[in-house]
């Protein structure tokens, strides 16, 4: 997760130009914030934005590229 933030921010705030993630909400037990393993070839990442959004990007390890991204809903405190 650590490893992929700043390209998943980049591609996030910069590509997408969506809002910032907030890092103070994630929880990395959860598949819905970081789903991989070691055999798989997509990463999948999951982030709430400073706008409320939540969304998900996913990264092929493979090609090194950004396979697309979702927007997964909407986080309330």
């Amino acid at each position: 997760y650590n490893d992929y933030f700043e390209t998943s921010r980049e591609f996030i705030e910069e590509t997408l130009e969506l809002a910032a993630i907030r890092t103070d909400v994630k929880d990395l037990e959860c598949a819905s914030y970081f789903d991989a393993d070691n055999d798989w070839s997509t990463v999948c990442f999951g982030y709430v934005l400073e706008d409320g959004l939540y969304v998900k990007v996913f990264y092929n390890r493979v090609n090194q590229k950004w396979d697309g991204f979702v927007i997964a809903g909407y986080y309330r405190d």
